[in-house]
């Protein structure tokens, strides 16, 4: 096993900078599956966050693969993101040269089939993965390409499961497409 320790840097400002250090090493995800991080008190928390983790693919019927583990982090910690099978993998990749564009495809079409994940598929030319499989809309700016989770009430989100016009409603998707707020700024418009 291996262990990566770090401290306290600030009294005055202990807990901020104990979760800073936290956030950057797990975000450097130094610990995954062999290793042990020693920060204070946030042991216990990394390994919950990696059990947790292992337990939601066995729960799924899914065997936690090393690869499978990174991919579902990542996807964790990229919530915001909704990135593509070709970003995931050139992150992934700097940390698991072994790691296959195929490989990280199937897993995500495995995620998706078990509920882990969703495809989003606003652009017409390529699937996003999303993290957040509760039902809700997406923005894609047309100016930059982000797509962005957008809080719009639905009124048919309410009847998931129900029959309307005589069809079972299972999934509902809800794209809308113009210029995100940053855009907007940045280009004076």
């Amino acid at each position: 096993m291996n262990f990566q320790s770090c401290s306290e840097q600030s009294s005055e400002n202990s807990t901020g900078t104990r979760a800073l250090i936290f956030k950057n090493l797990f975000l450097s995800k130094f610990f995954l599956d062999r290793d042990i991080l020693i920060c204070n008190n946030y042991i216990l928390v990394i390994l919950t966050m990696i059990e947790t983790i292992k337990n939601t693919l066995k729960e799924k019927g899914i065997k936690p693969t090393y690869q499978r583990l990174k991919i579902l982090d990542y996807m964790s910690q990229n919530i915001r993101n909704h990135p593509t099978v070709e970003m995931i993998y050139a992150e992934l990749a700097k940390d698991i040269p072994t790691i296959s564009m195929t490989t990280v495809y199937n897993t995500l079409s495995t995620f998706i089939e078990k509920g882990l994940v969703c495809g989003v598929t606003i652009t017409g030319t390529e699937v996003r993965y999303d993290f957040n499989t509760e039902s809700h809309h997406h923005f894609l700016c047309k100016k930059c390409g982000q797509i962005k989770d957008i809080d719009i009430p639905c009124s048919l989100a309410a009847k998931k499961g129900e029959l309307v016009d005589g069809h079972r409603l299972e999934e509902i998707h809800g794209y809308f497409k113009g210029t995100c707020r940053d855009c907007l700024e940045r280009f004076k418009i």
